[in-house]
């Protein structure tokens, strides 16, 4: 059988077809796509352990076994993930001496990434139901339960770099202490890199209400999209970034149990304080940091963030 021949007779007759044709094709493709990647969601029990039909969760209270257990299928971005690795690699060198501390270290993902490179690092959460799945997912990894605000959770100039990727910066209020602590544990030429965003324009969109990666729907939008929607197979989740004044974002997310017979409700409140990013720096430069590099997120997916690299004088 001639492959090529038949390739050749099929590309004529496509060229001949109207161009509505076509796109009604590609429609057709994109939803069978979505349609696989809906089937590919995981089977979860809904809100078997939630007694109370309503319930908000504020806080660490938010971050219980049920919302951790999801958390990397509303948030997981290993590209992206890869690509900020990469960069924080290829800018501040760290070596098989190295010493990071990963803040917000979540699912311990990003710890993993550093191990697999031969570099010593630990992990930073202040969840215990995060502390206990990351434990069980990298068993051989460091992670450790404490808040970052905590000027005595760990020694003077004992690490050589300290990074906290996603939105982690923007969930502490206290941003000197913040910074101030991190100065503290970081070795004289150490390294801080800390994610930030333009609060007005980047996409807050949630990566599982995305499923074509290199389609990003507010590059078609007419008004920002700040709300995320994600059918699972028994609930669905609903999710809204709302803006307010004096720097205060929440983050507001739903989940509604579509379980026969239920009508329970789940809604978890997050607060973060998103100032401009030269107030960031302004800050970091007055506890004493150098403004030692950025990086775009641009070629991460991840359009108006970025990566700030500030460097403790030696």
């Amino acid at each position: 059988m001639n492959f090529s021949k038949i390739y050749t007779r099929i590309e004529r007759k496509l060229k001949k077809l109207p161009i509505w044709f076509h796109l009604v094709i590609l429609l057709a493709l994109m939803y069978i796509l979505v349609c696989v990647y809906k089937k590919m969601l995981p089977i979860r029990e809904g809100f078997i352990e939630q007694k109370e039909n309503f319930v908000v969760k504020k806080g660490i209270d938010l971050y219980d076994d049920f919302y951790v257990n999801i958390y990397d299928q509303l948030f997981y971005r290993e590209l992206a993930n890869t690509y900020e690795v990469g960069s924080i690699e290829n800018i501040t060198k760290p070596t098989t001496e190295s010493n990071i501390l990963v803040i917000g270290s979540g699912t311990g993902h990003i710890v993993k990434m550093f191990q697999d490179q031969s570099y010593k690092v630990m992990g930073l959460e202040e969840s215990q139901a995060m502390v206990n799945f990351s434990k069980n997912e990298y068993p051989d990894l460091n992670f450790k339960l404490g808040s970052p605000l905590k000027s005595m959770l760990f020694n003077q100039e004992q690490f050589t770099h300290i990074v906290c990727l996603n939105m982690t910066f923007y969930y502490y209020k206290n941003k000197m202490q913040f910074l101030q602590n991190v100065y503290h544990w970081l070795r004289p030429g150490g390294y801080f890199v800390v994610q930030l965003v333009d609060k007005n324009k980047f996409d807050p969109v949630v990566p599982a209400a995305k499923p074509f990666v290199m389609v990003n729907p507010q590059s078609f939008a007419e008004n920002r999209i700040t709300t995320s929607n994600v059918v699972f197979n028994n609930f669905d989740y609903k999710a809204d970034f709302q803006i307010f004044p004096n720097d205060f974002v929440q983050f507001r997310e739903i989940f509604k149990d579509t379980t026969p017979g239920s009508n329970k409700v789940r809604e978890n409140s997050h607060k973060m304080w998103i100032p401009q990013r030269q107030t960031v720096i302004n800050m970091a430069k007055e506890v004493g940091f150098i403004n030692y590099a950025q990086v775009d997120l641009l070629m991460a997916q991840m359009e108006y963030q970025y990566l700030y690299v500030f460097q403790k004088p030696e």
